[in-house]
């Protein structure tokens, strides 16, 4: 499938160009208004509250995306593609107060080679307030030259089936994309495992990788 993510990789902090207004850090959430997922907002993140803030970053391959929470306070982002005009990308930030994680695609369909993604922070009206935050989780690509180790713990759906089947897909995700631990989440964020605890989804995380 020409169309595949299967090149998928993150793009290393280290190769981000941040703009003024640009920060990677642990964003001080207790200030943020709203309700989080803890288990998506630990750890640092790529921000900016800055209207008109830019970062950007190069790549090699076909396809850009970001995976961030956007939430009550979330203004959107700006797009362009090596040196054209900027487009705007609304992001998903009707989830009442609910700051909710989910990956936002930049640029797509892109031909396959180099190319220079960079990002602007544009204000948003939300319910009567102007807003600007962009909290950013990861960038990532679909090409072969930003591959950086994946050592977080990765979420995955847990679909009710057997412990043997489940653990077949987590394998598959440590060979083919490098990811080595695991939370393993289900309807309403009420983990159920064969009765094990949240505890236990990031030790079967560990348990496969070797």
């Amino acid at each position: 499938d020409a169309g595949s993510y299967f090149r998928a990789a993150v793009v290393p902090e280290d190769s981000l160009e941040l703009g003024k207004g640009w920060r990677i850090s642990e964003p001080d959430w207790t200030s943020v208004p709203g309700a989080k997922r803890d288990y998506f907002i630990r750890g640092k993140a790529i921000w900016s509250e800055t209207a008109g803030a830019e970062l950007a970053f190069s790549f090699s391959g076909t396809a850009a995306g970001a995976f961030l929470t956007a939430g009550p306070d979330a203004g959107d982002l700006e797009v362009s593609v090596d040196g054209g005009r900027f487009e705007r990308k609304k992001l998903r930030a009707d989830y009442g107060q609910l700051h909710y994680p989910y990956v936002q695609m930049l640029a797509d369909g892109l031909k396959d080679g180099p190319h220079t993604i960079r990002l602007r922070v544009a204000a948003a009206e939300r319910k009567g307030r102007t807003c600007s935050a962009i909290r950013i989780r990861r960038l990532f690509v679909n090409g072969e030259e930003c591959r950086a180790p994946l050592s977080e713990y990765v979420p995955v759906m847990w679909t009710g089936e057997p412990k043997e089947k489940q653990v077949k897909v987590l394998r598959r995700l440590h060979d083919e994309y490098g990811f080595r631990r695991f939370v393993l989440i289900g309807p309403w964020q009420k983990e159920s495992f064969g009765g094990a605890s949240t505890e236990d989804f990031t030790k079967l995380g560990e348990s496969i990788a070797w």
